[in-house]
């Protein structure tokens, strides 16, 4: 039996010593064994027994066995002297016990009467972890097993459970198909989620307004306190062990009663209250005689509108403090406790608080304060040095109303952590500590409306903290589950509970698992809510489907699974059985055969006509009819049959797809299962050959793609890819030629082949190319075989066309034609592209344009210096412009614009698309003169041939602007002159355009060139780069 409490703990520190002995009492420790390890305070064991230690601080001579306090169990063997004595501590039962010495029992040798020992706290449980319900998954997919108490997977009672504490068996029957063990060890494991209940413990508790769970009169069982601030009530709840709870006033008159926490103030082992109130006997505590009869004591009638409540040994004297925060005064205090309830009010901070927590956030051995402060919007930890001196920290300035504050290591990495909720903003949230008391805010949910309290605990029972919280204006209880991962799934568990202020969580049934308390102040109810625990979720693992027959038997693994106290659970259970849920109907298996009875697949594609159909079951069924089978694609005749096997003639209706089903729930077997869809029996026929349905010439003429209007094979049996010996292709027409008629490749995707082609010569577009199949070579499926004559075969080979380039010799070869004025306007541009194979000899020139006494552009050397230039002549006299300087003849094709704009005199040279050199307000204007404009040499004196590749030559009669030239340029030699593109907009003042596509044509058609030396040779494809 385990009591468990959640709610505003603290840790009291051992004991530390007082120097002067004359004045102050003794203090006895109090210490455990189990004859062999130590036994810590609030620890639980199957012990049957302690060996007690009290240890004195100073001598003492009357202390006797009749000095100790005792809840739950009995004393023998007490001895000892000076300042050890020891005893033997039995436990009456499976409970709580505690072990204490009150104040005023015994004296030191100056008469001074001891002061109150730290209560020893013992849960001795000797009962070990049963099997109480086994629950099967419907699908047998996993089984459920709840136990009687909170389990682990070591003796110390750590570890969460695993596969591997448990086991599995299957009792198989005789006879039928049953269900097997793929293994005998779970799947998987996982906790699963708990449920609530709603119980009532009072209706009418006037402005319930806040509660606390405690074993208040120490029976091993949960009572609850409750405070009514409309009744001006202060109650407590007995609970009769089976959570009955009867009521009882402690004290009607706490006008505007609001909290009370349960705690031994006194030390004198029962449990104390201290309550605070909005008026009156504003802080006072109940000192419980040990039969639940209560005195009263005012500690502070003085201080207003107390809010929040908790008790530590703040000042680690070995008392009970008491720590408060007022909201009219908005202070934080702490009522230092002399050792006998005598109480000095001392002041932390004069602005803030509004619910105190203690703890030793920073565990340095001394307890600190926590605490929200809805005033300013933050939530603050007050440091203790270790004397009760406190420094503020802020933890978050900016929480919007801040209300009730919990503390634990929510992030199991060993520091504590902090949750609490925004009342205004809906929120409920959690700071992670970094260690050091820095925190990283995190919201786990954002929509508590009114969101008012907060605890932490294992709520789930799988080891990791959950968090549970209380929404004022949703009426809500809830609760967080943590994935041990800090994700948080919501869970409801009161939605009309009319504005709770407080949640308590406690074992308030002794099941072993934590429930949840709260309360309504609109509506007076005090209220808890049973957790049903979820137990554990074991997937289990079976090969086959079960009949119904089955049982399977879980047991826990040899010493694998404990409670708290190290109690081992036994591999032999009861309740640790389940019957398998019968999974089985009957099936049918739809098979086909043809007229020579061989064997028609599933899935296949033939030619037979008809079919039969085979129906099998897999056990006797008497109701089966031809009405339970649905066809498509045909019709089916002759049904009969009976038992486990049925007949029936298929026949189809045309080429395609068919299926035959028998659908689910049509037919049951003896038990009146209701089969299961049977497989469907897919089944195609197909009666017709295989066609080309069309073709795709690549661009290039290397591939022909053709297309049947089925999948095609190279064996009548259906099985094959094709080759290229299956195809013929013939050619008619044009220049090219077939280099062979068998396809040189074969590659396919789908029912598309795409052929490689081998031609002599370039096509012209004229030639024709045609597919055939080889005779006997391509079959469909069924083995229909394509026709060697088909249609939609032929196809137009692609006309290939090059560029071409003129390439000069640089001594004889060179183009004219005879003097226009059309040459000679008044603006104009001339375009070239060259590509030298060599450079001219240092005083040498090489003209790749040339018109005799008016414009050239070509190649310069002077002084060993190669340059691009570009002259034009007037008033006897050329002005040439020096432009881009060539090193070598390895420089690939230059692009040269030699512009003339007569408006504003500038000669311009521009050299792959940029302007390299200008002669601005050149005053000449361009010459009239009777010379021809040739390509390639200086024609007038037969000179200056120039040695290279050329080509694109044009004339304009305007004045190209740089972005038309650029355009021109990075188009390489894919933008025609001839037309209009982007920038390029001047093909309308195109005058001359030779392309050099192996002729002297003018694309203009008006000025075709005179060759010299130039024959078929000197053309070459070749593409501008």
């Amino acid at each position: 039996m385990l009591i468990t409490l959640c709610s505003g703990q603290f840790a009291l520190p051992s004991f530390q010593a007082v120097a002067n002995a004359d004045n102050v009492g003794p203090r006895i420790t109090i210490t455990a064994t189990d004859g062999s390890s130590a036994v810590t305070n609030g620890s639980t064991t199957n012990d049957n027994t302690l060996t007690l230690t009290f240890t004195c601080n100073e001598t003492t001579s009357n202390f006797t066995v009749g000095d100790i306090g005792l809840v739950g169990g009995s004393i023998s063997s007490f001895s000892g002297s000076d300042r050890v004595y020891t005893a033997t501590f039995t436990p009456s039962s499976n409970r709580l016990t505690k072990i204490y010495i009150p104040t005023g029992a015994y004296t030191d040798g100056k008469s001074n009467n001891n002061y109150a020992s730290e209560i020893f706290e013992w849960i001795y449980d000797s009962s070990v972890p049963l099997f109480f319900l086994t629950t099967l998954a419907a699908d047998n997919s996993t089984v459920n097993v709840q136990l009687s108490e909170t389990v682990f997977n070591s003796s110390s009672g750590t570890g969460a459970l695993e596969v591997g504490d448990w086991s599995f068996a299957l009792a198989v029957p005789l006879g039928g198909d049953p269900a097997t063990l793929s293994s005998s060890t779970p799947s998987s494991i996982s906790k699963g989620v708990p449920t609530f209940s709603d119980n009532t413990i009072d209706a009418d508790l006037n402005g319930a307004i806040s509660i606390f769970a405690s074993d208040l009169d120490q029976d091993g069982d949960v009572d609850v306190i409750g405070c009514s601030s409309q009744g001006s009530n202060l109650v407590w709840y007995q609970n009769n062990g089976s959570q009955s709870f009867t009521k009882y006033t402690i004290d009607a008159s706490l006008v505007g009663a609001r909290e009370a926490i349960a705690k031994d103030l006194d030390r004198d082992g029962d449990m104390d209250i201290i309550a605070i109130a909005g008026e009156g006997d504003k802080l006072c505590w109940y000192d419980n005689n040990g039969s639940q009869s209560f005195t009263k004591t005012t500690i502070d009638a003085s201080i207003e509108d107390p809010r929040g409540i908790d008790v530590a040994d703040l000042d680690g004297d070995n008392d009970v403090d008491i720590i408060l925060d007022a909201y009219t005064e908005d202070v934080l205090v702490w009522y230092e406790n002399n050792g006998f309830e005598s109480f000095t009010k001392n002041t932390i901070v004069s602005d803030a608080g509004f619910r105190p927590f203690s703890v030793d956030l920073d565990e340095d051995g001394d307890i600190d304060i926590v605490t929200s402060d809805m005033s300013s919007d933050e939530l603050l930890w007050f440091e203790n040095d270790g004397a009760a001196g406190f420094t503020e920290r802020s933890i978050d300035g900016s929480i919007d109303n801040p209300r009730g504050v919990s503390v634990a290591d929510i992030d199991e990495d060993g520091d504590l952590d902090i949750v609490t909720v925004s009342f205004d903003a809906d929120d409920v949230v959690w700071y992670a500590n970094n260690g050091s008391e820095s925190f990283t805010k995190s919201t786990i949910d954002a929509d508590l409306d009114g969101a008012f309290d907060a605890t932490i605990a294992d709520i789930d029972n799988d080891g990791d903290l959950d968090i549970a919280a209380v929404g004022q204006y949703a009426d809500d209880v809830v609760w967080y589950a943590n994935n041990g991962s800090e994700s948080f799934t919501k869970y409801t568990i009161e939605s009309n509970i009319d504005k709770p202020y407080r949640i308590q969580i406690a074992d308030v049934d002794l099941d072993g698992d934590l429930d949840i308390l709260s309360h309504g102040y609109n509506d007076d109810d005090v209220a808890w809510y049973k957790n049903v625990d979820g137990g554990y979720d074991l997937g289990i693992s079976l090969s086959g489907t079960a009949i119904g027959t089955e049982i399977l038997t879980i047991s826990p693994i040899s010493n694998s699974i404990y409670d708290a106290g190290g109690n081992v659970a036994s591999t032999s259970q009861s309740y640790n059985t389940a019957t398998l849920n019968d999974k089985t109907g009957p099936t049918m298996t739809i098979t086909a055969s043809n007229s020579s009875s061989a064997s028609v697949s599933d899935g296949s594609t033939t030619n037979d006509n008809p079919l039969t159909i085979t129906f099998t079951s897999n056990e006797n069924t008497t109701n089966f009819a031809v009405a339970d089978v649905t066809v498509s694609g045909g019709s089916l005749t002759s049904f009969s049959g009976s038992g486990t096997t049925y007949l029936a003639t298929f026949t189809p209706s045309s080429d395609g797809a068919t299926t035959i089903d028998v659908a689910g729930s049509t037919f049951t077997d003896a038990s009146s299962n209701n089969n299961s869809a049977a497989s469907q029996f897919n089944w195609t026929y197909d009666g017709t050959v295989p066609t080309i349905t069309g073709n795709s010439l690549a661009a290039d003429n290397s591939t022909i793609s053709v297309t049947f209007s089925e999948a095609v094979y190279n064996t009548s049996s259906g099985s094959g890819s094709l080759e290229i010996t299956d195809f013929t292709l013939t050619r008619t027409g044009g220049n090219a030629s077939l280099s062979s008629s068998t396809p040189s490749s074969i590659s396919s995707s789908g029912n598309t082949y795409t052929l490689g082609i081998s031609l002599s010569g370039t096509p012209n577009g004229s030639e024709t190319l045609t597919v055939n199949p080889i005779s006997n070579s391509i079959y469909d499926a069924v083995g229909n075989v394509a026709s060697s004559s088909q249609s939609n075969n032929s196809v137009s080979l692609n006309a290939v066309v090059s560029n071409y380039i003129l390439d000069l010799d640089g001594s004889s070869e060179a183009a004219y034609v005879g003097d226009n004025s059309n040459f000679e306007t008044t603006d104009w541009s001339i375009q070239v592209w060259v590509d030298p194979n060599s450079l001219p000899s240092s005083g040498n020139d090489e003209w790749f344009v040339n018109k005799n006494r008016v414009y050239r552009v070509g190649l310069n050397n002077s002084g060993g210096t190669t340059k691009i230039v570009g002259s034009m002549r007037s008033g006897g006299s050329y002005e040439t412009i020096y432009g881009t300087t060539l090193s070598n003849a390895n420089g690939g094709w230059y692009h040269v614009v030699l512009t003339f704009d007569d408006g504003t005199n500038d000669l311009k040279l521009y050299v792959n698309g940029t302007l390299v050199v200008a002669n601005y307000n050149y005053s000449g204007s361009t010459v009239n003169q009777n010379s021809e404009f040739s390509i390639g040499r200086r024609h007038d004196t037969n000179t200056g041939y120039f040695h290279g590749k050329i080509d694109e030559v044009a004339y304009w009669n305007t004045n190209l602007s740089a972005n038309a030239i650029s355009a021109l340029y990075n188009s390489g030699n894919t933008l025609s002159a001839s037309a209009n593109s982007g920038n390029y907009t001047s093909s309308g003042n195109l005058v001359l355009y030779y392309q050099f596509q192996e002729n002297l044509n003018d694309s203009e058609g008006s000025f075709n060139l005179t060759g010299r030396n130039i024959s078929s040779s000197d053309y070459t494809a070749e593409t501008i780069d």
